[in-house]
């Protein structure tokens, strides 16, 4: 008699957990829960479940502030990631900030938030050049050794934290593409292979990389001061690459992030000398604050 009462509740179950109406709703809420942790002003709201054209089981998600995502769920209606695929139109108004350099000393300019700078027009005598009296740091323009000018900044659009699966399949390299002036964490770990930051993973400027077969959900959050992350610390490696080129009497034109490890930041430089164009590889050493260049 236990046996068939043990019988009758085991086949219940499965019948309940394979019902559509059942998964749905487990689904949904798992999905909505989700969402709202990861956009806690945004009140989502979620559709019925759907097979993309891969097969993997996902979930369409919205919410109120107009943000538009994916839910990616397993076989048992659990989220293993969430996607934001459409962010709200916000504007981005420019604006000018003046800033001066006086008796040659340093001086420090807030801005209103993360944002892009130009020189819109030179006040003072003395020669403005990016990277060398003047700079962005942590959403504050700075000047230094005299400069004085009117600048022109440009906010980046807002956004909120989402999470991007990045996988490395027979132990090679992988970018897995991501929005700029982000902070990275690793989430979960999903591959029997270990994730750690700076040897199996790490973030450049607009990527997650991934290798040695790491498998992992990553959390990409927008910088800002309350969350700093390792931001402050790729623009002083972008800085001081700079200078160290400049040293060796080039000119750069470009540089970014391409790698953020443990111990060190790998910053790609675009520069010429003598009219001639080079890319160069520079390794920033985040203890002793000092970088090495190498050529392509």
């Amino acid at each position: 008699m236990k046996n068939l009462m043990k019988n009758i509740l085991f086949f219940s179950i499965i019948w309940l957990i394979s019902n559509p109406l059942y998964a749905a709703a487990n689904i949904a809420v798992t999905c909505t829960d989700a969402v709202n942790a990861l956009l806690p002003e945004g009140k989502s709201r979620t559709t019925s479940p759907f097979s993309s054209s891969s097969g993997a089981r996902e979930i369409r998600w919205s919410s109120k502030d107009g943000h538009q995502g994916i839910c990616a769920i397993d076989d048992l209606g659990r989220v293993f990631e969430v996607r934001v695929t459409k962010f709200p139109q916000q504007s981005a108004t420019p604006y000018t900030l003046t800033c001066e350099s006086k008796r040659q000393r340093r001086a420090e300019c807030p801005m209103k938030g993360p944002g892009t700078v130009q020189l819109e027009r030179q006040t003072g005598k003395t020669r403005c050049t990016q990277n060398n009296n003047w700079g962005v740091s942590q959403n504050t323009l700075w000047v230094n050794k005299g400069c004085k000018g009117r600048f022109k900044v440009t906010p980046l659009p807002t956004w909120t934290a989402y999470t991007v699966t990045c996988e490395s399949k027979k132990q090679k390299h992988v970018n897995c593409p991501i929005k700029p002036n982000a902070v990275v964490q690793l989430h979960r770990q999903l591959s029997r292979a270990s994730c750690r930051q700076g040897e199996s993973w790490g973030q450049g400027d607009d990527a997650i990389w991934v290798n040695k077969n790491c498998k992992g959900i990553f959390s990409v959050k927008p910088w800002s001061s309350g969350n700093p992350g390792l931001h402050p610390t790729r623009e002083l490696a972008r800085q001081t690459c700079a200078k160290k080129a400049r040293e060796h009497q080039f000119s750069v034109k470009s540089n970014r992030v391409i790698e953020t490890g443990v111990n060190h930041i790998d910053v790609e430089l675009s520069a010429t000398r003598s009219s001639v164009n080079v890319e160069l590889m520079c390794r920033f050493d985040v203890n002793n604050r000092s970088a090495k260049l190498y050529s392509h």
